[in-house]
């Protein structure tokens, strides 16, 4: 993929029922399902089989972290328009996970990029979760943040919200790479 556009970069990817969904609709994108749990799948028969609809669909797999997949697209001079990133607790062990995608991503993000991250609500108003944010707008991102209740399907934007526990509202937290910062 050395050189190319992703147009949708999911992370956490799941059953990948809807980056297949979306490869399906726009064949000529490129859409990436990135889950440290597909690691394997080329020799696991279960797991091979698991992800056939997507692998059907166009979808690249890859079976490794953010971080590392995200060095991977910098040193292939790739470039993504949309990040999809599910959290829907965001506590202090997860940090980590979301100061590597901030600090990475505006290498890998295209102009007006933007990484659509879910959370659950009672988790967002935790001062870790506002550390980030202040390090995301340090980093050039400008911020935005929605109540979406329990879970909807944006047409709008390359993203989907979903909440995993019945009942608990998510919020949902845009950063916009304004002006990319390549260093």
């Amino acid at each position: 993929m050395r050189g190319k556009i992703i147009r949708v970069l999911e992370v956490g990817s799941g059953t990948g029922k809807w980056i297949t969904a979306k490869a399906r609709k726009n064949p000529s994108g490129v859409y990436v399902a990135l889950d440290p749990a597909y690691a394997g799948h080329p020799v696991n028969p279960a797991t091979r089989e698991f992800l056939r609809p997507m692998r059907e669909a166009g979808v690249v797999i890859r079976g490794t972290t953010i971080q590392r997949y995200l060095l991977t697209l910098i040193r292939n001079k790739t470039r993504v328009r949309t990040i999809n990133a599910d959290l829907p607790t965001w506590r202090a062990n997860s940090n980590s996970y979301v100061h590597a995608l901030l600090a990475v991503s505006p290498k890998v993000l295209l102009p007006n990029g933007r990484i659509f991250m879910t959370v659950e609500k009672g988790t967002f108003e935790k001062e870790v979760v506002q550390n980030e944010l202040i390090f995301a707008r340090e980093m050039g991102f400008v911020v935005s943040v929605k109540n979406v209740g329990l879970g909807i399907a944006n047409k709008t934007h390359d993203t989907k919200m979903f909440s995993t526990a019945y009942g608990t509202p998510l919020k949902l937290v845009i950063f916009t790479l304004e002006t990319p910062k390549n260093k």
